[in-house]
C-alpha cells in the first residue's frame, strides 16, 4: 500500500509499506530523503499537532493597527497620505495569508513514550487517507509482530521467546488467555527437550578411567 502527502511549502512525503517496514521518502524544493523504518519500531499511538511561525501573524497584527490609526487619524481629519490605511491592511493581509500557508496540521504516529514519530503532512486535507493508511500500516505491524514472535521454536532461550510473549500482551497483541496458552506451550515445549536430552545422554567417557559398567 502507498500513500502520498504534500503541502502548500511544496513538502512532498511517500509512504511504501513493506514486508518488514514501512519506507519514508520526504522531498523538498532543494531535498530528498529515504528511510525505512521496521514494524518493530512502529508505534500506535495518534497524535495531532499544529504547527506555525506566530512571527507572521504578529507583524500581520502590527499593521493591521497601525492601518487603524491610521483610519482614525484621517477620520478625525488629520493629514494622511493617500490609501495609506488601504497599504497597511493589505500588508497585514499579505503577511495573514503567509501564516496560514505556512501552518502544518500534522498526524503523528509515534510509540507510547512519544519517540519514533512518524509523521504525516496535510492531516486536514488528508485525514481520512491518512487515517486509513495508518489503520492498515498498524494491521500489518500486528499481524508480522505475532507471527515473529509468537512462534515457539525449542532451538530458541527460554527466556528470549518468554519475554517476547510478554512483549506481545503488552503491546495488545495477545490476549490474557492467548498469553497463558502460549506460556503453557513454550513450558510443555522445554520440558519434551529436557526429557529427550536425557534419555539421549550417554556417560562422559573418561581418558584412563575404567568405566565399571564396560566388559
Amino acid at each position: 500500500m502507498e500513500l502520498k502527502l504534500y503541502d502548500f511549502l511544496l513538502d512532498f512525503q511517500t509512504f511504501i509499506i513493506e514486508e518488514e517496514g514501512v519506507r519514508v521518502v520526504k522531498k523538498g524544493i532543494s531535498s530528498r530523503s529515504e528511510s525505512f523504518i521496521e514494524f518493530e519500531y512502529i508505534g500506535s499511538t495518534i497524535n495531532y499537532k499544529n504547527s506555525s511561525k506566530l512571527f507572521w501573524l504578529l507583524i500581520s497584527i502590527l499593521f493591521f493597527l497601525i492601518g487603524i490609526l491610521v483610519l482614525i487619524d484621517r477620520l478625525k481629519g488629520g493629514e494622511v497620505g493617500d490609501n495609506a490605511e488601504l497599504f497597511h491592511f493589505v500588508t497585514a493581509s499579505f503577511f495573514l495569508s503567509v501564516f496560514l500557508i505556512t501552518k502544518k496540521n500534522v498526524i503523528s504516529l509515534t510509540l507510547p513514550d512519544s519517540s519514533n514519530a512518524i509523521d504525516f503532512i496535510g492531516a486536514r486535507r488528508n485525514k481520512i487517507k491518512i487515517n486509513n493508511f495508518i489503520h492498515t500500516l498498524i494491521q500489518k505491524r500486528n499481524e508480522f509482530m505475532v507471527k515473529k514472535y509468537s512462534n515457539i521454536d525449542n532451538l530458541l532461550p527460554y527466556n528470549q521467546q518468554y519475554n517476547n510473549l510478554i512483549m506481545l500482551y503488552n503491546l495488545q497483541l495477545l490476549s490474557k488467555l492467548q498469553l497463558q496458552d502460549k506460556i503453557n506451550e513454550l513450558n510443555d515445549t522445554f520440558a519434551q527437550k529436557d526429557i529427550g536430552i536425557s534419555q539421549n545422554a550417554s556417560p562422559i567417557k573418561i581418558i584412563g578411567f575404567n568405566n565399571s559398567n564396560e566388559n
